[in-house]
């Protein structure tokens, strides 16, 4: 499976970095399994 890159911006970034460090350790790890995987099970399209 091709690997993607995920990329943020700038106020996703700004939002990101007034994060708890346990919070965005755990969130961070998310965003970085979405360039594995970019439709995880569970996940809904967004619509409008």
């Amino acid at each position: 499976m091709p690997e993607y890159q995920v990329t943020l911006c700038r106020s996703a970034r700004k939002e990101i970095g007034k994060l708890d460090k346990i919070i965005l350790k755990r969130k961070f790890s998310k965003i970085e399994a979405l360039s594995k995987n970019p439709h995880p099970q569970g996940c809904l399209k967004i619509q409008g």
